[in-house]
């Protein structure tokens, strides 16, 4: 089979333009994009994915949070990091941030992330 290098090229562009994540038992692949949020637990990492699914990864969210800051992502507590392109609505007195996608997911989140959150 003969490829041609521009369709290499193509192919490898496209494949930078996703990241990759570590499992317990290889790598996924995701556009930053398909994440609508992760949520930590001790050293690992739940991704939760547009198309309801769910992964782990093997890196804490602080080392996840340094990848995926300048794609969109903010930090709003300890354990979460959403992605602000499914943020629908905070909740100042309950101190939620609602995101969407064809689910609803509700976070909690502190009043001093809220106020950061409106200067972001």
């Amino acid at each position: 089979m003969n490829t041609s290098k521009s369709e290499l090229l193509t192919n490898n562009n496209a494949l930078q333009s996703k990241l990759r994540f570590c499992t317990r038992k290889g790598w996924v692949f995701y556009y930053p994009e398909e994440i609508v949020y992760c949520e930590a637990d001790q050293n690992y990492t739940y991704l939760y994915i547009r198309d309801g699914s769910s992964m782990v990864y093997s890196r804490n969210i602080g080392t996840l949070e340094k990848r995926l800051k300048k794609h969109g992502f903010f930090r709003i507590s300890r354990s979460a990091l959403i992605n602000l392109r499914y943020l629908k609505y905070i909740n100042r007195q309950q101190k939620i941030c609602s995101l969407e996608t064809d689910r609803q997911y509700r976070l909690k989140t502190s009043g001093s992330r809220i106020r950061e959150l409106e200067l972001y």
